[in-house]
């Protein structure tokens, strides 16, 4: 296409781009260019075939807003996009092509669409039924003889997801896979990068994740009663019939600030409604999150308690001044005791698209050490701190249900019955 000199791919990228034809994988590790590398396949094969449509998902507008479109529209060349519908999320390009952005956690939204070709960004964080969905709508036929409908997935591996059953590690017929570790995309990092997260990720179950990009059968699990099949559920109950709602939060930087929406029954049963997991966020931003999540459970937003990591007085102070706002109760043993028990006996379920809460219940892992003397590793009583951010947030909040009064059913004066 034109605009390729100035499009930097490594061999593995390159290879993904030109010539993985099929229903194809770029499987990476962090930082692999898994997401550049997905955006130029999409700008070549619309460039190459004018006026195609392609639909491209992934598993939340937060990750499709700040990685997946941002990186094309970076990528593409100047004038190539000539007309964008934020409502509809439909872009258009300058020789008629389209694509189609949606999220995946209910993949059924993909059941009116027809597309020439698939790009699922992220796509071990989708459930495997968005790719059986997706694979139905790519039936538009084109002129051009050697046109064939393609579909792309681009991921670091969350353990032994899904995606493994379907690509295998090394893929399979129709069904190729590029695997691309962070050394592999070296001259595009930034100095000292790599060696940050060897350095972050050193001793820990996540190297080979992270770093090399791998399937990993994580051991020493938290949570390992945790099973997406009984545990991801659509909400048992409209957030306004809950008794109690709470937020946790775990604040961020570097790291993601993760805050979780839970809604308590009067049966004791707790579902997380929604979560927010951005590096970076700005006290703002938290904060409109907040009001959002309030209105949506139908209370004022002074009534809106909310369990912060007391590591932040100043935030938490902010908050207070629109938000029943206080320092969580940081006990890891009871708290994670507490949510372990509610796991076991099915009274704590997530909304699929709580991705990364339901990423991390497969990653959050007991912390290891070796025996100076005897050299045996052993499993610590203290979990590790990376991928531990909807973790932390989940179990501030879980803490403060039980602290805290259930709120009460107030009839207005107009006949209308909210909690308050």
């Amino acid at each position: 296409m034109s605009g390729d000199a100035v499009l930097r791919l490594s061999h593995k990228q390159d290879r993904f781009v030109y010539d993985s034809p099929g229903v194809a994988l770029y499987r990476g590790a962090v930082a692999s260019g898994k997401t550049y590398a997905g955006a130029v396949k999409t700008l070549r094969r619309r460039e190459k075939y004018p006026g195609t449509v392609e639909i491209i998902g992934g598993p939340s507008w937060d990750q499709m807003r700040d990685g997946t479109m941002r990186t094309l529209a970076r990528l593409a060349p100047p004038g190539w996009i000539v007309y964008r519908n934020d409502s509809a999320h439909i872009w258009r390009l300058h020789n008629g092509s389209e694509l189609i952005f949606r999220t995946l956690d209910d993949p059924d939204v993909l059941r009116a669409l027809e597309a020439h070709d698939l790009w699922i960004d992220e796509i071990a964080l989708c459930a495997g039924e968005a790719l059986d969905v997706g694979l139905g709508r790519i039936r538009l036929s084109y002129a051009d003889p050697e046109f064939r409908n393609e579909a792309w997935g681009t991921t670091t591996p969350r353990g032994t997801d899904w995606t493994l059953d379907v690509w295998g590690r090394e893929g399979k017929p129709g069904y190729p896979v590029v695997h691309s570790t962070i050394y592999d995309n070296r001259d595009n990092l930034p100095d000292g990068y790599i060696e940050r997260l060897e350095a972050k990720y050193a001793d820990t179950p996540f190297f080979a994740q992270e770093l090399l990009g791998e399937y990993t059968a994580f051991e020493g699990l938290v949570y390992p009663m945790f099973d997406r099949r009984t545990h991801v559920q659509l909400p048992p109950c409209d957030l306004r019939q809950c008794v109690s709602v709470i937020v946790g939060v775990d604040w961020g930087g570097i790291m993601p600030t993760a805050m979780v929406l839970l809604g308590q029954r009067a049966s004791g049963g707790i579902h997380q409604y929604a979560e927010y997991y951005r590096p970076g966020a700005e006290l703002g931003d938290i904060g409109a999150r907040l009001a959002e999540w309030a209105a949506l459970a139908g209370i004022p937003a002074g009534r809106l308690r909310v369990a912060c990591d007391g590591s932040e007085p100043v935030a938490i102070s902010t908050l207070r001044q629109q938000y029943d706002a206080f320092a969580a109760d940081k006990d890891r043993a009871t708290g994670i005791k507490y949510a372990a028990e509610k796991l076991s006996a099915r009274q704590l379920t997530v909304s699929p698209e709580c991705v990364n809460t339901i990423a991390e219940y497969g990653e959050y892992v007991w912390s290891s050490r070796r025996d100076a003397a005897t050299k045996v590793v052993y499993r610590t009583d203290t979990p590790i701190d990376h991928h531990a951010d909807a973790m932390d947030a989940t179990r501030y909040a879980l803490m403060a249900l039980g602290q805290y009064a259930p709120m009460e059913l107030v009839t207005l004066p107009s006949g209308l019955q909210v909690y308050a």
